[in-house]
Order: C-alpha cells, then structure tokens, then sequence
C-alpha cells in the first residue's frame, strides 16, 4: 500500500509526507518506508510539547520491518534537526539509527554529532527492559516491585555509548541539565547473569548539584 502525499500549509504544521507500508497477515510482519519534511511544527500550539522542547524543524527518512509488531529492524535518519525552547534555537543536526539481525544476534547504532551508541544483544533491544529489572530489583530488592518480571534465561547484552556534545545541546534540550563532553556509558549482562555498568563523565550537573 502507498500513502497518499499528504501536506499541510497550517500556522502550526507545516509538512510533506509520502511512503509506502505492506503488513503480513500470516507473521504480523510489516515493512515501512516513508519520507516525512517537516518545516515547522509549533508543538506548544498543538499541546504535544515535551521537556520544553516548543518548536521543531527536519527531515524524517525511514526503511524498516516491524517483526511481530513490536521489533524494529532497519534505518532511521533524522536529518538538520532544529529544536526551539524558552533559551533559543538548538542545533541538533543528523541523527542516523541502524538496527540489524543476524544468526539470532541483535545489532543497533546510533551516531550523531552529539552521541554515538552501539547495541549488541541475544534480544531486540526493546525487548531487554524486563531482564534487567528481573536480574536487579527483582532478585535483590522484590518489595520494591508491585509486578513479577518473566525470568531470564541467559541471554547477553552490552551497550556502549560516548557523548560529543561539545555544543552543550543537552542543556539546551533540559533546562539546567549539564553533562561534559567525552562522558561514557558501558552497560552489560552477562551469561552468568551478572549486571555490570560503568559511567565516566569530567562533571554531570543538575543546577547545583555536580559530580
């Protein structure tokens, strides 16, 4: 099936957007590929606006299956991001998503002018939540949950992210919010079922509080 293009010239919303989408019956797979250029959303005059984030701008590129309705396999590019709040304009630039499945193992990267991150799993990285509650709180800490997470069953994660954000474009993004440039994150579960991380960051900020 192909959409129609679709455009809008409002004082709020101004877009083009076409593609194309076939869903399986039998699998519940679907494939997705649609183009979206988005001149000006106002979000705050539409009641969508998040985190102070009031106006965006950018182009949206997409090929991707959905499997089972729930994994994301394929690419993502937001391209000349711009985000406008109470400080000003905020320069995000190009944010390219790639998420990939081979032999059972789950590949995902993200790279950008201010983070790249890198995923590799025995899961969908969607599908990882619930493990790590189940390996966490849930063994060492129950009462804390009000639910019971499904048990693990000796899958391996790791995910490793860096940060560049030499523009300050996290402050920018969350008011008050400081995070240095070069700060990392390597975060995994091992076969044995150990849970490892490890921040390094020059400073991390909330208003006055700094580490």
């Amino acid at each position: 099936h192909s959409f129609p293009t679709r455009r809008s010239s409002d004082l709020n919303l101004n877009f083009i957007f076409q593609g194309i989408f076939s869903i399986s019956d039998k699998t519940s797979n679907g494939v997705y590929k649609f183009f979206a250029d988005i001149g000006y959303a106002d979000l705050e005059k539409m009641n969508l606006s998040k985190f102070g984030i009031k106006r965006i701008s950018g182009q949206i590129n997409a090929n991707y299956v959905n499997v089972e309705r729930k994994d994301l396999i394929g690419d993502l590019d937001l391209n000349n991001l711009v985000l406008e709040n109470d400080l000003g304009t905020c320069q995000v630039g190009d944010i390219c998503m790639k998420s990939h499945s081979s032999d059972n193992i789950y590949r995902m990267n993200i790279t950008s002018d201010i983070l790249t991150a890198n995923y590799v799993g025995d899961k969908p990285l969607t599908s990882i939540a619930g493990d790590i509650m189940q390996l966490t709180v849930q063994r060492d800490l129950p009462a804390l949950l009000t639910k019971a997470y499904d048990s693990w069953h000796g899958e391996k994660y790791s995910i490793e992210a860096s940060l560049h954000d030499k523009k300050n474009i996290i402050n920018s993004i969350f008011p008050g919010l400081y995070v240095a440039d070069s700060t990392s994150l390597n975060f995994g579960v091992q076969a044995n079922g150990s849970v490892r991380a490890n921040l390094r960051s020059p400073r991390i900020a909330k208003g006055r509080n700094f580490s």
